[in-house]
């Protein structure tokens, strides 16, 4: 059951055809907002002309939008179009309810204790990174 429940929440990625590199830009941009081209190619580590071609493929597909940064008509800005924003809402989604669905699954006290395993590990994350913990 799980498994099915599984592959059906992975759905909309599963059916997006998408490649990996592909993913890694449109999440790029999901996550930092909109992106040059060289600031893409740097976070990817690819070249720019990679990045470019992937972009050129994601915008006939409508995922990406391309437009003129207004402080230098010779950038160019890319953002998430609609298509784009749609997949990533369909997949916190479906993460979300595989989320409530798991945790639906455990009783009180297993709630409880994954709870207090949770709150161990980001210490230890702080600890380790030296962030400071969530007033950061």
């Amino acid at each position: 059951m799980m498994r099915a429940s599984l592959a059906s929440q992975l759905e909309p990625l599963l059916d997006s055809t998408l490649t990996m590199q592909q993913f890694r830009l449109l999440a790029v941009v999901h996550f930092h907002g909109e992106q040059t081209m060289t600031a893409l190619a740097d976070a990817m580590r690819l070249s720019p002309p990679t990045v470019s071609a992937a972009v050129d493929r994601l915008v006939e597909r409508g995922l990406v939008s391309r437009r003129e940064d207004p402080t230098d008509r010779r950038v160019r800005l890319i953002g998430l179009a609609t298509e784009g924003r749609r997949l990533f809402r369909d997949l916190e989604d479906s993460r979300s309810r595989l989320g409530r669905e798991i945790l639906a699954g455990l009783d009180t006290d297993a709630l409880r204790a994954l709870a207090a395993a949770d709150a161990q590990l980001v210490a230890a994350v702080d600890r380790t990174l030296g962030t400071g913990g969530a007033g950061d």
